[in-house]
């Protein structure tokens, strides 16, 4: 019986530290993700950011092109226009920067979530399969008969009756050396 705890507890310790080795490798990698992921944003967002620079400089270079044509005498009603033109699509582009950068903020809030979900679920998993297998481990120690259940309750099972030449065990009288647990 003594060797026997010292068996189930000595399984119990390699499955606790097998449980730690796995939920920090998991928790190594759900960080290296989000750090990826955060790092891919952001790359994205230096690259937007650089492109609405690069439509911002050439539209106020054509801004200011358009803008000394007017100083100039006989300068005419279509530069106007273009000018008010180049305005309005100049507003229009800083509009759609604030939605994109609007809408990079929200995917980098819902990724870092739903890595917190996935990280929350695989920890929520962990401690089921180590429950699952320390709860079979703490029945097999106290309880020598627990991989015996209950009788079945399924119609047409019938209990062991005894009269089939079987011991308790379910196998023949003397099929099992009794002095050897």
């Amino acid at each position: 019986m003594h060797r026997m705890e010292a068996e189930m507890a000595a399984e119990n310790a390699k499955l606790k530290e097998e449980l730690c080795r796995m939920q920090q490798s998991h928790e190594e990698e759900i960080e290296a993700a989000l750090l990826e992921a955060s790092d891919r944003i952001a790359e994205h967002d230096d690259l937007l950011r650089h492109k609405l620079e690069e439509q911002e400089a050439e539209l106020e270079a054509r801004f200011l092109e358009q803008l000394n044509s007017f100083k100039e005498p006989g300068g005419d009603s279509d530069a106007l226009h273009s000018l008010l033109s180049l305005k309005e699509e100049n507003a229009k582009l800083k509009e759609e920067l604030c939605r994109m950068q609007q809408s990079h903020e929200e995917e980098r809030q819902a990724a870092g979530a739903a890595m917190h979900r996935m990280e929350a679920g695989m920890r929520s998993q962990q401690q089921t399969q180590l429950a699952g297998r320390h709860g079979r481990a703490a029945a097999s120690s106290t309880n020598p008969f627990a991989s015996m259940g209950a009788p079945s309750k399924e119609p047409g099972s019938f209990p062991d009756q005894g009269d089939d030449g079987d011991d308790v065990f379910g196998v023949g009288t003397g099929a099992a050396p009794h002095g050897d647990w």
